[in-house]
């Protein structure tokens, strides 16, 4: 009678209609049929003796109408096809990520920001004492698939990047507190330093500006200046930066004291390792000449000999 059974399981349509199911990072064959609600003795047996020879990979798959165990296997070793890549950067804000992705015809203009808000942050300990989590949107190369994009899916793959990418390998011993300053102090030095400028060179910006910190300075960083105004970077022109400089808010940090209200980026590992390990000088100083190199100056009178030999 078991022998029935079982043969009958292994021969039984289990999926009627052609269906999509997305399989998570992590997920085990058995996770991923629990939802198809078939019998888990049968299920661990068939398995125990025809072990699938490929390990899942997160992402969509279809399975065909009418499938059987041995179909719903074989349909596993196929993703749905990847056809294009989304490209963040590492300077942008979650504007120009949502101005990106309407471009690209994958969302519609501010559904993306709007996605943000409605996700369960509970899974990502790094959001626990957030009040969004736009500045954890890790900037990376994504494959994507345009036909069954959605903004909750690109979002969670963003979120559980930054997990495996930055979270558990710099941040896990950091309390909730700590990890919003770090982020927020990197989305700074991420857009104050050049994409031309070394390692080190973005290590000794970021000593720059905590160390004006420390001493309680006005950190005196203009990339701040435009967050506020739910604009993108290209919106951000230094005639913006100029008509706004000494507008009074909780992100010009000309006017106030310590780090904006919030990060004002998703920052770049190079500028996460930079706030947390930067590189100690006797400088207080820097400034990009108009090739993009950057100068430091141990004071203002430096500072100042710099600008005119260098930006006049």
């Amino acid at each position: 009678m078991f022998y029935w059974s079982y043969t009958s399981f292994t021969n039984r349509v289990l999926v009627e209609k052609e269906q999509k199911i997305y399989v998570k990072n992590g997920s085990t064959f058995y996770s991923v049929w629990k939802n198809l609600e078939l019998n888990e003795t049968f299920l661990k047996i068939y398995l125990r003796y025809n072990k699938p020879d490929f390990e899942l990979k997160e992402w969509y798959y279809k399975l065909k109408e009418n499938s059987t165990i041995k179909d719903i296997i074989e349909s596993l070793k196929k993703p749905t096809n990847w056809d294009k890549k989304a490209v963040i950067l590492e300077w942008w804000n979650i504007y120009d990520i949502d101005n990106y992705l309407s471009e690209k015809w994958l969302s519609k203009k501010w559904n993306f920001i709007k996605a943000t808000q409605n996700i369960n942050t509970s899974e990502y300990p790094f959001l626990s004492q957030v009040k969004s989590l736009e500045w954890f949107l890790y900037p990376d190369t994504y494959d994507i698939n345009e036909k069954i994009f959605s903004n909750e899916w690109f979002i969670k793959k963003m979120l559980d990047n930054f997990y495996n990418k930055i979270y558990s390998k710099l941040l896990k011993e950091k309390s909730p507190k700590e990890i919003l300053e770090i982020i927020n102090l990197a989305s700074i030095v991420e857009k104050e330093a050049n994409v031309s400028d070394s390692e080190e060179e973005v290590s000794i910006i970021a000593w720059i500006l905590k160390k004006r910190l420390v001493e309680w300075w006005y950190i005196w960083a203009d990339a701040t200046v435009c967050y506020p105004y739910k604009i993108t970077s290209k919106e951000c022109t230094p005639k913006f930066v100029n008509d706004n400089i000494f507008e009074k808010n909780e992100y010009n940090t000309r006017k106030i004291l310590w780090l904006p209200k919030t990060p004002i980026s998703n920052p770049s590992i190079i500028s996460i390792k930079a706030v947390i390990y930067p590189k100690e000088t006797p400088y207080y100083f820097y400034l990009h000449d108009n090739n993009w190199k950057v100068h430091y100056a141990v004071n203002n009178e430096e500072h100042i000999e710099n600008k005119n030999k260098y930006l006049r």
